[in-house]
């Protein structure tokens, strides 16, 4: 799977950053220069930048953040979990949720502490709970043998 994600900073706008008060995800290192912004699943609030697909699926300018998954509330309807297996989604286990396909913007994900290179982002689905509130769940199907022999995981998400 994909437990956290890196942006770098200069692709996003300061109206976003200050929107959603996330100069606290910022990190900068010696070796990922300038800083970047990492979301990770286990953090206090777990939360996803994303990014709507128009009608022709174009990837929209606007940004957004989003609760990932459902990690905390045991009485919401939505799944508790953050990632949605692609075969659940095909055979149509999520449509009772209303889904929206949304990119997750990352230049970088994570897995069981290794790091890896991502080209344009990965595929979310955007739910809204019982409040309204969005959700967006990672999109995950098998993963491919490069995959799984760099995180150890056999699972991974679905690149955009």
């Amino acid at each position: 799977m994909c437990i956290g994600i890196a942006i770098d900073v200069q692709l996003l706008t300061e109206t976003f950053l200050s929107r959603f008060g996330l100069r606290s995800h910022m990190q900068s290192d010696l070796f990922h220069s300038p800083q970047e912004l990492q979301f990770r699943y286990n953090d206090p609030i777990p939360q996803l930048p994303i990014q709507r697909i128009d009608v022709d699926g174009i990837r929209g300018e606007a940004w957004d953040l989003a609760l990932w998954g459902n990690r905390d509330n045991p009485i919401s309807r939505l799944p508790r979990t953050g990632w949605a297996r692609e075969e659940s989604v095909l055979t149509g286990k999520w449509r009772g949720y209303q889904p929206e396909q949304v990119i997750i913007p990352a230049q970088r994900g994570c897995e069981k502490g290794v790091w890896f290179p991502v080209a344009a982002g990965m595929q979310g689905l955007l739910v809204t709970d019982e409040h309204r509130t969005p959700h967006v769940y990672m999109l995950t199907r098998a993963a491919t043998p490069e995959y799984a022999a760099l995180t150890k995981h056999d699972r991974m998400p679905i690149f955009v």
